[in-house]
């Protein structure tokens, strides 16, 4: 019986605790924008980053990136625990009234 209400009390704490961080996570701003838009110019090797917020928590990022060549658009994803993962942003950032500027000359 004991070992029951203990084993209870373990799922019922690591839930508390599983749902805890779901909500710091869900309504935690990561990242802010002078942040973020250094973390990618220095991991997509350019000189400036203008970055755009996509959602309430600054979870998700598009981002145009300048520098010597032609601008490349970067999806930025910030993880939980500060992590920032880059993927390609294709046309998105193009198709975008802010960010399209630096992709009008470059097709």
């Amino acid at each position: 019986m004991k070992r029951a209400i203990l084993i209870v009390g373990i799922l019922v704490l690591a839930a508390a605790l599983a749902g805890g961080v779901w909500w710091y996570a869900k309504d935690h701003v990561r990242i802010s924008r002078a942040d973020i838009q250094h973390t990618v110019a220095s991991k997509a090797g350019g000189q400036r980053a203008d970055c755009l917020q996509r959602d309430s928590n600054a979870a998700h990022w598009l981002c145009a990136v300048t520098g010597d060549g032609t601008p490349r658009c970067l999806r930025a994803h910030v993880r939980p625990w500060g992590a920032v993962e880059l993927h390609q942003g294709y046309r998105k950032c193009a198709e975008d009234a802010s960010l399209g500027r630096y992709f009008t000359s470059h097709g």
